[in-house]
């Protein structure tokens, strides 16, 4: 399912820490580069869009574990940085019928599942910059 994400510009760090515990390796620290999306009080954004499958999904609701993959006498995640950005996730479900998808929030990660990164994108109230 692909899962879109807005990132605040001061939230980027944490952000790619918990891409990073979330992902396969190293190379997810880049998944939240430039702030380019902004709403309409000029907050500005980082967006990642990517499939994810329900494990990934599931792990959002675990508390975050460094992955076998980060090992060696110096770690690659900053979990106390994966754990702050998971614990300002909201994720909502193109399936819920029941609630309004949310629109970008500059204190928090904002999660939509299930629809195109543009279609995402548009209910998050972001515009590109």
């Amino acid at each position: 399912m692909r899962v879109t994400i807005a990132c605040p510009e001061g939230m980027i760090n944490d952000a790619n820490q918990l891409a990073m515990a979330l992902g396969q390796g190293v190379a997810d620290l880049q998944s939240f580069r430039a702030a380019l999306w902004q709403d309409d009080q000029a907050n500005r954004y980082a967006c990642a869009s990517f499939e994810a499958d329900e494990d990934w999904i599931t792990k959002l609701a675990t508390e975050i574990q460094r992955p076998g993959w980060d090992s060696g006498p110096s770690y690659a995640i900053n979990l106390t940085g994966a754990r702050r950005a998971q614990t300002s996730l909201g994720l909502w479900l193109a399936s819920d019928t029941e609630t309004q998808p949310p629109a970008a929030l500059p204190d928090r990660l904002t999660a939509i599942a299930g629809l195109s990164a543009e279609r995402a994108l548009e209910m998050m109230a972001l515009t590109a910059m």
